[in-house]
């Protein structure tokens, strides 16, 4: 089946997705401090606010729960 979304949604879907999982991979470590883990990532991806990680973190839980759950999208 022909692709139905445009190259720009499907790359900032991927991005979304590799930003969600490296909060994932970086919060999981032991005493890492989610505070500190956003910070470090707003620097790493160039987000200009803690709100649009918070915004991005919401659209890929939403996505994944309704498709399963799986990270391997």
């Amino acid at each position: 089946m022909e692709e139905l979304r445009t190259p720009h949604a499907v790359e900032k879907e991927a991005r979304e997705m590799e930003i969600y999982r490296e909060f994932k991979n970086l919060s999981s470590i032991p005493g890492a401090m989610k505070t500190q883990v956003a910070k470090i990532i707003n620097e790493k991806y160039k987000l200009r606010s803690t709100a649009t990680l918070h915004q991005i973190r919401k659209r890929v839980e939403s996505k994944l729960s309704t498709q399963g759950g799986s990270l391997s999208a």
